[in-house]
């Protein structure tokens, strides 16, 4: 099963492959995954708005990370953040059907 890491890596790609494109890219790697996770006997959550939802915070929270990146300074809330964006990337990518 795809870790949390391994969907925005595969959200990055796609976006970086079809520039000049209008494709909701939130919901194609859903689709994408929701297949997988079938495939694997493993009936996920409808494709609906909050499970692409899931996958475009994800990738917004990505795009502030890499943006305060060059930053000199950052605050202790920051750093939490950041850890606890970094902890998440660990875990697999739940969208198991409840």
């Amino acid at each position: 099963m795809p870790s949390c890491k391994t969907v925005l890596e595969y959200l990055i790609t796609s976006k970086s492959e079809q520039t000049g494109k209008i494709i909701n890219y939130e919901r194609a790697v859903g689709a994408d995954l929701a297949m997988l996770w079938i495939s694997c006997n493993v009936y996920p959550r409808p494709l609906d708005n909050a499970f692409t939802a899931m996958i475009g915070k994800m990738f917004e929270e990505f795009k502030f990370f890499k943006k305060s990146a060059g930053k000199p300074k950052q605050s202790d809330a920051y750093w939490q953040r950041f850890a606890a964006f970094s902890d998440q990337q660990r875990k697999l990518f739940d969208i198991i059907c409840e």
